[in-house]
């Protein structure tokens, strides 16, 4: 055995078994396969390498491999480790980006192949290679070194002859390893010994003997500095590297020179490089801190990963949301990305404007940073506020159509990978619409199976009063086989043959969790209220009268029926997640059930008399208009506008605040039919301005995507509400508007919502 005195004192072998090995990934499945990959034309954009080598060599080899075949190469590095997981894992859930792979394991290549997972193929370059070093057509070794032991010489007496002699005793807490997670040769060397020695051996060195873990954290700590901060000339060269030992071991040529220089210093710190040294120059602290770790992200945090490597899949800054947790991230708060990036969206969102917007902020620099001093964040999209902020700051009116997001550089724009049960990547992409599909983990039968199990084992049916427990907003359950879920735990009322039970169930959705849990916790408040809500529908009586006009809504029964539900749905719909928050609820809510139902009631019965009182007066007015076809038309608009604003349902469309208007905006349908009857040509004129603003808003309901923005959504309300209002300004101004109206008001509301998102 060779005498190595490595630079830790003790035992160690590090930077051993170093085997890397191409292979070529195909999908598992029943198509025909090509039996070989040579000289073909590329058919391909772009491919994805994993790899475990070396990011500068990795670099120098995609550069290259593109000038000879004209395909772009997304590079994916990271230790052997890491990527085996994630392609493992990627694989077994049928959803792998990788089309080249290169790691130090043989084990995980002849795995593969096993699996039928990768694509034959045959090279000229490696049909001299031998044959120990190759699997012919699936994969090749390109480089390898030696396994050796390293040890200092005035430490250890009697070395050992043989790998399983570190399972001795003497070696307990001596052995120094490198990090698998790390180190793509510490894995090379686990393979080899694995399968020369058996997994047992590995067992034993690492449980027993206690070996002392070794890793690269220093230089992955400043690579991670340069992903943040986007630069390459932070951590030195490997030049420099061999520059600072060069200078370290001058006139040392032999290891009796170096155990005699080792002697003299006292010990070997010398040769271990601080972070100091790797460092070309200490970025600014204050910038780094605008790269935090994790942000949060509606009411949860997430990771931050960061990627400096333009055109590759994964530049820029990654965060993975479990899929229960995806309805939870406002698609809104992704816009904002990290404080560190902030300015350079702003400034290529400007950039990208419209010439004729764009001219009115130059110089962008000045704009920008008015914008990222003045400008504060909000839980809104950041298009919707920029939009608003300039137009207050500067009078430019730019409406969201303006802006190219679409075109903005991919660091600009969050990537967002959804993962499933067991962290896997399930889908990734920089549209923030991922968060609102409905996602699938993929996952096979058994899986399926694990699942369900294990939500029965935690779910209770039939529940009569809150002895659950309290309930968190997600937990995290474990299958049978070790698979973990974060799910969503929520009330369900379930009905079955005209009856009504309460369940606690678990949901991978926490928007479908928090809307079944409200109508479960109201469910459960009507059998706590069971007694005072039977007198409270009694109490709900309607005159003969009444009865009579409630045939527009069904009925009596039915509208009795509504105004009950609409009451439950008031007090009770809620998301109460303890046992404690609900029974206080209810200690509030008790002495006002009866009254609230009376106020319900005096809400709903000017609304039921505006509706007939209304159409009664277009019936007679039909009636009194036969002959004129032109009034006919007219009055069919009326009715279908009646209709639109008190459908059936109209009681759970609104709340208290919003009837006390209903009648007013009725009675002005019922008034302008009566006037148009006199005088139409005068209802036309005013029928004129009014449809501008109701073409605007059907135009931009029209535009109306899934993308579209809760503030949007609320805006485009409040002016539908206020044309309402508009309406009464117009054709029944003794009924007197709520609040002051005009054009210029609708005008400016329009402007408004088109600066929105």
């Amino acid at each position: 055995m060779n005498k190595l005195i490595g630079s830790v004192v003790l035992i160690i072998f590090s930077g051993l078994c170093f085997f890397l090995s191409y292979f070529f990934i195909t999908e598992n499945d029943n198509k025909p396969k090509p039996e070989i990959v040579v000289n073909v034309t590329p058919t391909t954009i772009s491919l994805t390498w994993y790899t475990s080598i070396p990011q500068k060599h990795a670099n120098r080899i995609g550069n290259a491999f593109k000038i000879e075949t004209g395909i772009n190469i997304n590079i994916v590095r990271s230790s052997t480790f890491i990527i085996r997981e994630r392609l493992m894992s990627e694989i077994e859930n049928s959803a792998t980006e990788a089309d080249v792979v290169t790691i130090a394991d043989i084990g995980t290549y002849q795995e593969l192949k096993n699996q039928g997972c990768l694509m034959k193929y045959d090279s000229p370059h490696y049909k001299a290679f031998p044959e120990e070093y190759k699997d012919t057509n699936y994969w090749t070794v390109f480089a390898g070194f030696g396994i050796c032991m390293a040890y200092n010489e005035s430490r250890v007496d009697a070395p050992p002859q043989h790998w399983t002699d570190l399972l001795n005793k003497r070696w307990r807490g001596r052995i120094g390893l490198e990090d698998i997670n790390t180190a793509g040769s510490q894995y090379g060397q686990y393979y080899m010994l694995r399968e020369k020695l058996g997994v047992e051996f590995w067992k034993e060195l690492l449980s027993v003997q206690e070996p002392r873990i070794y890793d690269s954290s220093l230089i992955d700590e400043i690579s991670g500095m340069e992903n943040r901060l986007r630069k390459r000339d932070i951590l030195i060269s490997d030049e420099d590297i061999f520059v600072f030992y060069q200078k370290r071991l001058e006139g040392i040529y032999d290891i009796r020179t170096l155990k005699h220089n080792l002697k003299k210093r006292g010990s070997d710190k010398f040769l271990r490089m601080k972070k100091d040294d790797l460092l070309r120059y200490f970025p600014d602290e204050e910038k780094l801190s605008l790269f935090p770790d994790d942000i949060t992200l509606g009411i949860h945090r997430f990771k931050c990963n960061y990627s400096f490597e333009p055109g590759s899949r994964d530049d820029g800054v990654t965060i993975k949301v479990p899929s229960a947790l995806a309805a939870t991230v406002p698609a809104e708060s992704v816009d904002w990305l990290v404080p560190g990036l902030y300015r350079d969206k702003i400034t290529a969102l400007i950039k990208g404007l419209p010439k004729d917007y764009r001219k009115q902020l130059v110089p962008v620099i000045n704009t920008v940073d008015i914008i990222a001093n003045e400008m504060p964040e909000a839980n809104i999209s950041l298009i919707t506020v920029l939009g608003q902020f300039i137009y207050k700051r500067f009078g430019v009116d730019i409406p969201a159509s303006a802006w190219s997001e679409d075109l903005l550089p991919d660091h600009l724009k969050m990537r967002i990978a959804i993962t499933g049960a067991k962290g896997e990547v399930i889908c990734s992409g920089r549209n923030k619409t991922i968060l609102s599909q409905s996602i699938s983990d993929r996952t096979d039968q058994d899986k399926s199976n694990e699942f369900e199990s294990a939500k029965k084992e935690r779910e209770i049916i039939d529940i009569k009063r809150w002895d659950f427990g309290d309930l968190s907003d997600t937990i995290s359950i474990t299958g049978k086989h070790g698979t973990k879920w974060v799910v969503c735990p929520g009330l369900e009322l379930e009905k079955k043959d005209n009856k009504k039970s309460i369940s606690l169930r678990f949901f991978q959705k926490r928007d479908k969790a928090i809307r079944s849990h409200e109508k479960g916790v109201a469910a459960l408040f009507a059998m706590h209220f069971s007694k005072e809500l039977k007198f409270l529908k009694k109490s709900l009586i309607l005159s003969e009268e009444k009865k009579n006009m409630s045939d527009y809504f069904g009925g009596a029964r039915i509208f009795k029926q509504r105004m009950y539900e609409s009451l439950i749905k008031s007090l009770f719909c809620r998301n109460i997640r303890t046992k404690d928050a609900f029974y206080l609820h209810a200690t509030c809510v008790e002495p006002d059930i009866l009254k609230k139902g009376h106020e319900l009631l005096s809400k709903i019965i000017p609304v039921l008399e505006a509706c007939h009182e209304t159409r009664s007066i277009i019936s007679n007015l039909e009636n009194a208009n036969k002959s004129g076809s032109k009034f006919v038309q007219f009055s069919n608009n009326l009715r279908n506008e009646l209709f639109r604003l008190v459908p059936e349902t109209f009681m759970d469309l609104y709340d208290n605040e919003r009837l006390s208007h209903i009648a007013r905006y009725i009675r002005t349908i019922g008034i302008r039919a009566q006037r148009a009857s006199v005088n139409f040509e005068k209802d036309e004129v005013k029928a004129k301005k009014l449809k501008i603003y109701i073409n605007g808003l059907n135009e931009m309901l029209k535009k109306l995507s899934s993308t579209v923005s809760e503030e949007k959504k609320q805006a485009l309300e409040e002016y539908f509400w206020l044309i309402e209002e508009y309406k009464v300004s117009l054709f029944a101004q003794e009924l007197k508007t709520a609040f002051p109206v005009s054009e210029k008001k609708l005008d400016k509301k329009l402007k408004e919502i088109e600066r929105m998102v």
